[in-house]
């Protein structure tokens, strides 16, 4: 992957290729190249390359040693390149995509034409040596759907010694329950009395705040919205918070006029207020997994194409 690219066409990315003048073929391969800059503030962390959706065979190479390879398209991924790149210093990203025939989802045979390319945003972050492997929440109702209980899992990346503390807050973010732990991973909870239920006309929304400490010190700490519900499916009946709901919707793809199968947090917005305005409840992702929530106007700087 080492070649001069410096007289290579630009092309906007995310974006399709083929909706941007350049021509691709079923299995045959094409290469991004980007020059990028790894901050100073990296040195001493993990240092990875997030890619939310790369359509639909890639290959991945920094400054000419190979990464990693993915089958997808429009799933989250990452490569860890903490070992390859040097905080301070500029670093060499070669992506290599194929759109396969055989490809499971056969993204490109339903959209009639090839749709090959990075379709999301790519990303460069950085992490303390002592992150999360894996975190999640789950909430549950009593069978009056009054009271609930939250439930939260996780595990660390190793087991160096690390406490972490979960703290959620009211939809007027007052503090409405703490707990606190000391292991690699565990799954605790902790009753939520009468909380406001989350539904499609009153999308009541918490926040959980998670903070990873270690010797008395701030490693991480994140952030994630949650609402409180229970669906069920009772007969011919979708169930709410105990609540049967007809459903008025429609099926979604991403989809932008110029740059194909992708989406701007922009367009995605705009897609939800017409939602709305044509009072539907509900969309179906049609066919692959949403991207990921963005709110206008957040910081962008870590995006790398």
């Amino acid at each position: 992957m080492d070649v001069d690219f410096q007289s290579w066409a630009d092309i906007q990315v995310p974006g399709e290729c083929q909706m941007q003048g350049m021509a691709i073929k079923h299995d045959q391969p094409f290469v991004y190249k980007k020059e990028f800059l790894v901050p100073d503030d990296y040195n001493g962390k993990q240092v990875r390359l997030v890619f939310y959706g790369v359509y639909s065979y890639a290959r991945v190479w920094v400054n000419g040693i190979f990464v990693r390879e993915h089958y997808g398209g429009f799933t989250r991924w990452e490569c860890d390149i903490s070992d390859i790149v040097t905080p301070g210093e500029v670093a060499i990203l070669s992506v290599e995509v194929t759109d396969r025939a055989d490809e499971i989802s056969f993204g490109s045979g339903y959209a009639k034409h090839q749709i090959g390319g990075i379709l999301r945003d790519v990303k460069l972050i950085a992490l303390p040596e002592q992150s999360f492997k894996q975190l999640y929440f789950e909430t549950d109702l009593d069978e009056e759907y009054q009271n609930a209980v939250l439930k939260l899992f996780y595990e660390l990346e190793n087991d160096s010694p690390s406490s972490v503390k979960f703290e959620l807050f009211d939809p007027d973010d007052r503090l409405v329950g703490l707990v606190e732990e000391e292991s690699q991973s565990a799954q605790l909870s902790f009753p939520v009395d009468n909380p406001d239920l989350w539904d499609a006309e009153h999308p009541n929304l918490y926040t959980i705040v998670t903070i990873l400490m270690q010797d008395g010190e701030e490693l991480l700490k994140t952030s994630e919205k949650i609402g409180f519900r229970e669906v069920q499916v009772e007969g011919n009946k979708l169930m709410v918070n105990g609540m049967p709901v007809k459903l008025r919707g429609a099926c979604r793809h991403d989809i932008h006029p110029t740059l194909g199968r992708m989406t701007t947090a922009e367009y995605d917005l705009k897609d939800v207020l017409l939602a709305k305005e044509c009072n539907m409840n509900f969309i179906r992702t049609s066919h692959y997994p949403p991207q990921k929530l963005r709110t206008l106007g957040s910081s962008r700087s870590s995006k790398l194409l």
